[in-house]
């Protein structure tokens, strides 16, 4: 698991949150954050434990509109492995006389490996409403200007005309590609407020969403498959 926030187009990681200023890179296995900590969860509690210490670090402030109002976008990144040993037809076929003359035999390894981001997107705002200024300002410009270009990816992924998605324009987007283009199942929670005082707002996020529920990701299983050796008792 890893924990990292994307403040003012800086990537710091929360977990670790004296690594500021991280790099995106791409290798094999996709889009990553280099350096970003890694930590080994074994259960739900270890998970917990870390999205709370990577709120302590997160970049929050008081605004008109929020008392405690996100300032950054946040990605939490779970990578799993799920590893089967299997048999192919042909070593189920010599597989009773192999065990005749030893106990070693050749067994194919399958591993199924999934990510899964979990993003919190800090919402758009309006400095005549929020009343920011100064750092908080700017700050507010920055989150808007990343949900643009998280807006015309998205437009651009919808529309089947459009050949081209500027995934690079933001650090969000960049990381968000696999999620919003690639092999993935992608899902979004909208959160508006129940009272017309926030009318606009409502409906600019419900027109947000009815954009994204026109793309159509094509998810494919991720699974690699090796030759090892085993020893298995007779």
């Amino acid at each position: 698991m890893s924990y990292i926030q994307i403040y003012m187009e800086q990537i710091q990681d929360l977990l670790r949150p004296e690594s500021c200023n991280m790099q995106i890179r791409e290798g094999e296995n996709g889009v990553y954050v280099s350096g970003a900590e890694e930590v080994q969860v074994k259960s739900v509690e270890d998970a917990m434990k870390l999205l709370m210490l990577g709120d302590r670090n997160r970049c929050f402030a008081f605004t008109k509109l929020n008392a405690h109002s996100s300032r950054s976008h946040t990605i939490v990144t779970l990578t799993v492995e799920k590893k089967a040993r299997y048999h192919t037809n042909e070593q189920k076929a010599e597989l009773s006389e192999r065990r005749r003359i030893s106990s070693c035999f050749l067994e194919s390894e399958r591993v199924l490996v999934g990510k899964l981001f979990l993003v919190d997107l800090a919402g758009s705002e309006r400095l005549k409403k929020s009343g920011s200024e100064g750092i908080r300002a700017s700050e507010a410009m920055s989150v808007n200007l990343s949900l643009t270009f998280l807006g015309k990816c998205i437009s651009a992924r919808a529309d089947p005309n459009i050949t081209h998605v500027p995934f690079r324009d933001s650090k969000l987007t960049r990381l968000l590609q696999e999620s919003l283009g690639g092999n993935a199942k992608t899902s979004l929670v909208i959160n508006i407020a129940p009272c017309s005082e926030y009318l606009q707002e409502s409906l600019s996020s419900l027109h947000f969403g009815s954009r994204v529920s026109l793309m159509h990701n094509v998810s494919i299983a991720n699974i690699y498959v090796g030759e090892g050796t085993y020893n298995m008792s007779s």
